[in-house]
């Protein structure tokens, strides 16, 4: 019976609908009136208030009840016909929560599903509107019934996906999370399904809602999310420490230059792309000239410090043409891809004056420290035949730099390829 009083709505009758109820109302309340007149003339009715406020109260009473009672009648008629018991009894075993909705968002028919989901019986939410069930929608979002219809109740541009089915009929589906307040106390999170129908149909208007609990579904989502964005993160740290090995591994940690396992890792790559493009490619070996001395005078730690300046001048002279790398002790070798002899010479003699400008001292009471360096230039253009032939010839000529007298430049060439290395040239 409740729930036969929360499905009234007046606005749902038509005009000779609703002509007929006051109708059959006022019929309704005077047979009641006229029975209640028998029955207190035969004496079987003893009536204590005065007579006209009777019958007026009485008439009012059953013309009211009677107005409901048949109204809703009419609707739920209606709504017989639009739902059938057999499918309400189908849509009841349904594993899904659904509800059916009016042209007026008011909930007609909800399945068991829905109830034990909500864990509320039906006359709490019949004939109710489905917004005012406890929804949690604070930032002005629309309910998916409201996008699928553009119904009174939304505001703004309607967006629909449109999709024809059977007869004509146009159902228009959107889908929401949505919170809700659940009766347990907790914040369950609805996955909102809305299909509005439309067309010539007599369902026109009506409104059906697929809810489905995804609280659990969005809780193991999040908590893979936040495990993928660890993974990304371990993974991120993982790389940079490996970076940051292989710098180590790579680098000398005193001059900042790449090392000696650099450069044989590097050099037949650059080989092999050199031989691929045909371009020139020269290389180039720097010693420090009388480094021994320098640390038997001045100390290993002064001789550190002439390591690590001349290795800076190097690094930032050919930043972004050649690699730098410290073949061991006093001794640098630089490779100059697209660069001939030429070239290198010349690059070479400009930094040999550089590093001749140096003036390297510890404290004011001490002789600053003028480095020089011996450097020997070789290219492709005396038919090396290898990586490490190159780099033989450029060494080959540093050694001659150094017999020649020192701080001086050597290319390679037919001279120094006849000239035999002596023990006294190292």
């Amino acid at each position: 019976m409740h729930a036969v009083l929360r499905s009234f709505q007046w606005r749902r009758l038509r005009h000779s609908q609703a002509v007929a109820v006051v109708f059959l109302s006022s019929a309704t309340a005077l047979a009641v009136m006229a029975i209640l007149t028998l029955l207190q003339s035969w004496g079987w009715l003893q009536i204590n208030i005065p007579t006209a406020t009777f019958w007026v109260t009485c008439y009012a009473l059953i013309l009211g009840s009677g107005t409901i009672l048949y109204s809703s009648a009419l609707y739920l008629s209606r709504v017989q016909k639009l739902i059938p018991g057999d499918l309400q009894y189908l849509l009841d075993h349904v594993p899904d929560a659904f509800v059916i909705l009016d042209e007026h968002d008011l909930i007609i028919y909800a399945n068991d599903a829905f109830g034990l989901m909500l864990q509320t019986p039906d006359t709490v939410y019949l004939g109710r509107p489905i917004e005012t069930l406890d929804w949690q929608i604070s930032d002005g979002s629309k309910f998916p019934w409201h996008r699928a219809s553009g119904s009174a109740g939304s505001s703004g541009p309607v967006t629909r996906d449109a999709s024809k089915t059977a007869r004509g009929v146009t159902a228009h589906l959107q889908d929401q999370l949505i919170t809700y307040a659940h009766p347990d106390g907790q914040q369950r999170l609805f996955a909102v399904h809305a299909k509005r129908i439309s067309g010539n149909s007599r369902l026109s208007g009506m409104c059906v809602v697929s809810v489905r609990d995804a609280t659990i579904a969005e809780r193991y989502r999040a908590e893979m999310e936040g495990l993928l964005a660890q993974t990304r993160v371990s993974s991120e740290e993982v790389q940079r420490r490996n970076e940051k090995l292989n710098r180590l591994v790579r680098e000398d940690s005193l001059t900042g230059c790449q090392n000696r396992r650099a450069l044989d890792d590097t050099l037949p790559l650059l080989w092999n792309q050199n031989q691929t493009e045909e371009s020139p490619f020269s290389c180039l070996m720097f010693d420090i000239d009388r480094f021994k001395s320098v640390n038997d005078t001045h100390g290993h730690a002064q001789g550190d410090e002439v390591l690590r300046q001349v290795g800076e001048k190097l690094r930032d002279t050919f930043a972004g043409v050649g690699q730098v790398y410290r073949y061991g002790g006093e001794e640098f070798c630089v490779l100059l891809p697209r660069h001939n002899h030429q070239e290198a010479h010349w690059i070479a003699e400009r930094i040999r004056q550089s590093i001749e400008e140096l003036e390297i001292t510890s404290s004011p009471d001490q002789d600053a420290i003028r480095p020089t360096v011996s450097i020997g230039v070789a290219d492709l253009s005396h038919g090396a035949e290898d990586a490490p032939t190159l780099v033989a010839q450029a060494d080959k000529c540093l050694y001659i730099a150094k017999r020649r007298g020192r701080n001086q430049v050597v290319v390679y060439d037919q001279e120094v390829r006849e000239a035999t290395i002596r023990r006294s040239d190292r």
